[in-house]
């Protein structure tokens, strides 16, 4: 778990990419089920929010406020390359899954 974060939380799969980026802070290692949090930024949350929606296409669909929302913060190209990433770390999971490799889980 990474310092800072909230007692019990797992750390979110994707948090090196904010320590590759030169992007520090409160935000960088805290697992996504905290996007309501106040430490994200409203595009932040859009993004994170947009993500879920993807991810869960099947049962969520992709509501137009969501979609509304990126849209104020974000241009077409970068929506387009957003939801790209969306998709390819759900393919890679569900590779992953399907293989039978599941993250191990530390008990800190």
């Amino acid at each position: 778990m990474q310092p800072g974060s909230p007692k019990g939380a797992q750390p979110a799969t994707a948090t090196n990419k904010g320590a590759r980026t030169g992007r520090n802070g409160p935000t960088v290692g805290l697992p996504v089920r905290v996007a309501g949090m106040s430490v994200f930024a409203p595009a932040e949350k859009a993004a994170l929010a947009w993500a879920e929606a993807v991810t869960r296409v099947a049962e969520t669909g992709t509501p137009q406020a969501l979609n509304d929302a990126l849209f104020v913060h974000y241009s077409e190209q970068k929506i387009v390359d957003l939801t790209l990433i969306i998709a390819q770390m759900n393919t890679w999971n569900r590779l992953a899954i399907s293989f039978g490799h599941v993250p191990n889980m530390r008990a800190d």
